[in-house]
């Protein structure tokens, strides 16, 4: 394939063959256009304005193996404003990009002897602030890990910084950018040259966070190497300053970060014992994060460090809260085994765990209980059961009381429908004469939603009042929604009654 940039026109090539297919895809940025082109399998390529690519000498296919579209483009209708840079630098800057994103040293050369710009806008008027072409040069070679081209790029950029009297927060900004591309790029190496390079101050003077220039706590590279699990770049980056007590805009520390992404490697370089426990802006810790993403290895880790298993969130919501939401019985049973977490926190609503394993949504069970029903809803059956035995097992209390509705774990499966989990907390010492706030006993709410006649003898057997009133004055019996449901329930009574 030939790309040829001339003008505002631009003619593409297409070889036949397999050998090299690929698109071209346009995007104007400020009117401008940057030809950005996807290669899904490159032999050799031509890009240039009046100078070619290297491997540019291959033969001349044959006529017939070869057809040419030419695209074209209109020229802006706008005119360029006072100080802008002109097409042809325009084109020279985008040729940048395009030749540091393959990693075209010749190419890269040639355009920097040529006088292209590096850092965009630093050469115009306005100084104030960048003019941030995204990605810029320096950020695509580093992105792809082309340390030839860095060792390039780094120094033009550093000599037209120095050249204008750029603010600071506008230099370290670019900096900030092209290390962050570095951290991503997995390259110790790459991360080293532009450290070395930017002197960036990575970390704050002493307790002084302001003193961060340019760091805008959403995109801190050491949680860069620790997200993507890079542990020399970790060990690299403190080694230059960078602090493991960091935190970003959220609250978050290292370890939160680590037990979100999974970072096993990272992880050990934590702090663990002085940071298991800190919390974010929503009084999560990182063993939160290891439940909630569901992992396991970590979870065990933070565990056995000594992590507070029985700390609650802003919202009361401990880690077993979450293992239980998130349908995860075995982190709720490392939790409970291991970390011997108390299965009797009430969270923010008043719900214990075993009032969330009713609870558990759609959404949650979709993830740990593939397939359709009716084979998921029994799947999903026996999670519920399987959850609510390991707590019971645990010292789960099944009379606890839901303080906002009112409601206990019976009342709930019930009402869910949830009749093998309703025997299951049954088994476990549920009183089937519990009254809610209300005044609604497991038997009004059997009434109302129509549950088996095997489970009315279940609860008819473990004591419930077929009699009891709520606060309106109604027994269950007249709460069943037709008459025939009345007819059945009254039988089942007059059954156990003569029994």
């Amino acid at each position: 394939m030939h790309v040829d940039l001339a003008g505002n026109r631009v003619y593409v090539t297409f070889c036949a063959g397999a050998a090299s297919q690929g698109v071209i895809r346009f995007t104007p940025l400020t009117s401008r256009y940057v030809a950005v082109v996807s290669m899904f399998a490159i032999h050799d390529f031509n890009l240039h304005r009046g100078a070619s690519f290297p491997n540019s000498q291959r033969k001349e296919q044959k006529s017939t193996q070869t057809k040419t579209k030419r695209l074209e483009m209109a020229p802006p209708t706008t005119a360029a404003p006072p100080g802008a840079a002109s097409p042809s630098a325009k084109a020279s800057k985008s040729a940048l990009v395009v030749a540091s994103a393959f990693g075209d040293t010749s190419r890269v050369l040639e355009l920097l002897q040529e006088g292209t710009e590096v850092v965009p806008g630093v050469k115009g008027e306005n100084i104030e602030s960048l003019e941030v072409v995204e990605p810029t040069a320096c950020e695509q070679a580093a992105d792809n890990a082309h340390l030839d081209v860095l060792k390039l790029l780094l120094p033009a950029a550093k000599r037209e910084l120095a050249e204008r009297p750029v603010a600071e927060e506008v230099s370290a900004a670019f900096w900030r950018k092209v290390l962050n591309s570095a951290v991503r790029s997995g390259s110790e190496n790459i991360v080293k040259l532009v450290l070395d390079t930017s002197k960036l101050q990575l970390g704050p003077s002493g307790d002084d966070v302001g003193s961060m220039t340019g760091w805008s706590y959403e995109d801190l590279p050491l949680f860069e190497a620790v997200k993507r699990d890079h542990l020399n770049i970790v060990k690299l980056l403190l080694d230059h300053g960078a602090s493991l007590h960091e935190r970003n805009l959220v609250g978050h520390t290292l370890l939160h970060a680590a037990a979100e992404h999974n970072a096993h490697h990272a992880f050990d370089s934590i702090l663990v014992d002085s940071l298991k426990d800190e919390v974010d802006q929503q009084g999560n810790t990182a063993l939160h994060y290891a439940v909630e993403f569901g992992h396991t290895d970590l979870t065990e880790r933070l565990i056995a460090a000594g992590a507070n298993v029985n700390a609650g969130n802003t919202r009361l919501v401990t880690p077993l809260h979450l293992a239980v939401h998130k349908g995860r019985a075995d982190l709720a049973k490392l939790l409970l085994v291991e970390g011997k977490a108390n299965a009797n926190k009430k969270d923010y609503n008043g719900n214990t765990p075993l009032h969330d394993v009713i609870l558990l949504d759609e959404a949650s069970l979709a993830e740990e209980v593939p397939g359709e029903a009716p084979a998921k809803d029994e799947q999903s059956e026996r999670l519920h059961v399987e959850l609510a035995e390991l707590l019971l097992s645990h010292g789960a209390d099944p009379n606890l009381e839901n303080d906002t509705t009112g409601f206990f774990p019976l009342h709930q499966a019930l009402r869910d429908g949830y009749e093998r989990t309703a025997r299951v907390l049954l088994a476990h010492g549920a009183n089937a004469r519990e009254t809610s706030k209300f005044g609604v006993t497991p038997l009004h709410v059997a009434a109302a939603f129509e549950v088996s006649p095997d489970l009315w003898k279940e609860l008819l057997k473990h004591g419930a009042d077929p009699s009891a009133t709520n606060d309106d004055g109604k027994t269950p019996l007249e709460l069943a929604p037709n008459g025939v449901i009345r007819a059945q329930i009254a039988l089942l009574i007059t059954a156990y009654q003569e029994a």
